[in-house]
């Protein structure tokens, strides 16, 4: 009997050691106005101080920033985001307008319950496209067409007790980096930060979680020079939005 219990709390042990898997991320990037090769190696080197993630990294080609569509074959397998656990848009790609190629994205995502994150001028790709971006805006939570100039700006924490926000500042003073206008915000979006205008004093939201049934979007604006991704507190905040997006916060 003594042997059998002797069993039982070494197969306890080991249950309680074990490590969880590999947290599997798919960083979409590239297009116009930054350098996202070094932004790709920074946003893997502070996000490994905090979890252990399997990094897949999509840059897409520069001749394709000229165009007006994008070819990635994988957005052709309806299934494509179910292969990873959370993914991070950092792309920056506005004149794409094929609406086809939108509405394969979004309900990609939709149907994939696959955590989303969306970077900076993320919030910008299919500005071009008119109504045809709508599902990708509702997707995001928000819109956003332009952003004001470069300035050091003050973020206030709308929402100290969510998860995400937990050790983020009452205020932030931003590196220098682009504000991003908001026009429209959709019904299930919450505002986690915001900072105000410059040059109309209007607030603006600019780190934000939206849900749509079992999809957890978050999202944050700033991001324009990799300044910004050496800030601890970018650093902190973009970390435990992408684990919380995963579903991952809690471990």
């Amino acid at each position: 009997m003594k042997y059998f219990f002797l069993l039982f709390c070494v197969f306890l042990a080991s249950c309680s050691t074990k490590q969880p898997e590999k947290l599997k991320a798919l960083l979409l990037t590239g297009g116009c106005c930054h350098n996202y090769e070094k932004q790709s190696q920074l946003i893997k080197g502070f996000t490994a101080k905090s979890a252990e993630i399997e990094w897949t990294v999509i840059q897409v080609d520069k001749t394709e920033n000229k165009k007006t569509t994008l070819n990635l074959p994988f957005y052709n397998e309806m299934d494509w985001a179910t292969k990873f656990d959370v993914i991070v848009h950092n792309e920056c790609l506005g004149k794409i307008t094929d609406k086809s190629l939108i509405d394969r994205v979004v309900n990609s995502h939709k149907s994939s319950e696959t955590g989303i994150v969306f970077l900076h001028c993320a919030m910008h790709t299919f500005r071009f496209a008119g109504e045809d971006a709508n599902p990708w805006h509702e997707l995001m939570g928000l819109r956003s067409l332009t952003h004001e100039h470069q300035s050091e700006y003050l973020v206030k924490n709308a929402q100290p007790h969510h998860p995400i926000m937990q050790g983020f500042p009452e205020v932030w003073k931003t590196p220098k980096d682009e504000l991003y206008i908001i026009d429209k915000e959709f019904p299930g979006m919450t505002p986690l930060a915001y900072a105000h205008s410059e040059k109309s004093g209007d607030k603006q939201t600019c780190i934000w979680v939206n849900e749509i049934d079992k999809t957890r979007v978050f999202g944050i604006t700033f991001g324009h020079k990799e300044v910004t991704f050496q800030d601890p507190t970018f650093q902190k905040v973009f970390t435990r939005g992408l684990l919380w997006s995963a579903g991952r916060l809690d471990r």
